[in-house]
């Protein structure tokens, strides 16, 4: 019976598969990452075309709008120079119908100015709000895509340093998996060394035994043979 036991190789196993394990975990997970900060990136710089795109057309659709303000304050004061003409003029025949007009149309040109004095509020809010999102969109983009680029630099270097644990676990496995093997065949070599001298003895003995009962044999047969048969 052999007086050694197998190598308890378990911790190396470990290591080496373990290893192998972290280092694809390492350099799957930051590519994926990268990946998806890229794919955001990409939605980013659409986002900022489809900006750039509205605040053209915003900053259009203001200058109109300052046009057609100025074009109304005008009329305003058109209106506003008859009126007071008419008011400080005498009191002529159906000149009271002309200031109501004038009135009324002054007051048309005001809400017509309140109007475009929100629509231009609400697209300089609107334009405000959208260049807020935009920046915003940037920098979280820019701080992604930076955090995916140290990301997989630290998941190249860890899966550089799993590849080396790994081939440290798998060879002092090997290592000692290669001893126990040289042992054990050390061993088998011991063994059949004291087994072969038995062999050889049990087989002189077999020998001796078989020419021993074959001569028996054949003096027992020359004793049988009768005389007459017998050479002169």
């Amino acid at each position: 019976m052999m007086d050694f036991l197998k190598p308890t190789d378990n911790l190396y196993k470990f290591m080496g598969v373990g290893g192998i394990v972290l280092a694809i975990s390492c350099i799957i997970f930051p590519v994926l990452f990268f990946q998806q900060t890229s794919m955001e990136y990409l939605a980013q710089l659409r986002s900022s075309d489809n900006w750039q795109v509205h605040e053209r057309f915003t900053t259009e659709r203001l200058t109109t709008l300052d046009i057609r303000k100025r074009q109304a304050a005008d009329e305003k004061n058109k209106l506003q120079a008859q009126l007071d003409k008419l008011n400080s003029g005498s009191n002529a025949p159906g000149s009271s119908d002309e200031v109501d007009k004038l009135e009324s149309r002054i007051k048309e040109v005001n809400r017509q100015i309140e109007s475009i004095e929100d629509s231009s509020h609400e697209l300089n809010l609107d334009l405000a709000l959208r260049r807020a999102n935009a920046k915003y969109e940037e920098t979280v983009s820019t701080n992604r895509r930076r955090d995916s680029r140290v990301v997989l630099q630290l998941g190249l270097i860890a899966a550089i340093i799993c590849c080396f644990v790994s081939f440290i676990g798998f060879w002092h496995w090997w290592k000692r998996l290669r001893r126990f093997r040289v042992e054990e065949i050390v061993a088998e070599a011991q063994l059949q060394a004291k087994t072969e001298p038995d062999n050889t003895l049990e087989q002189a003995t077999l020998e001796q035994a078989t020419l021993g009962q074959a001569k028996l044999e054949q003096a027992k047969l020359e004793q049988a043979t009768p005389p007459s048969r017998q050479p002169k």
